[in-house]
């Protein structure tokens, strides 16, 4: 290949007719890159959208995320909700505390 580039410059063809030979003789595909219109347009479109969108929902869910964990604080898990304990369970388990410690 580099020796046809190599006889088509000495024939003094530009970079457009060099580019035209390759395509008409091997497609589209030669030039590695889509073409900037038609439906080779979206080559160029979908990865820079579907990386901003990516970019977007992992920053949503880390807010979400932190959010869970400040409500909850940081020493429990997030789907456990602390429960106050009543009186008369205090009263029965601090004497059992109580006697374990003491051990």
């Amino acid at each position: 290949m580099r020796m046809i580039v190599k006889g088509l410059v000495e024939e003094g063809k530009s970079e457009d007719e060099i580019k035209a030979y390759f395509v008409g003789r091997y497609g589209p595909v030669i030039l590695l890159e889509p073409a900037t219109s038609g439906i080779s347009l979206y080559a160029w479109i979908i990865p820079p959208v579907a990386l901003g969108f990516a970019i977007i929902v992992v920053i949503v869910a880390l807010g979400v995320m932190r959010r869970k964990q400040k409500s909850t604080g940081p020493d429990q898990p997030y789907n456990l909700r602390a429960e106050a304990i009543s009186i008369e369970e205090k009263e029965k388990y601090f004497p059992v505390i109580d006697r374990i410690s003491n051990e």
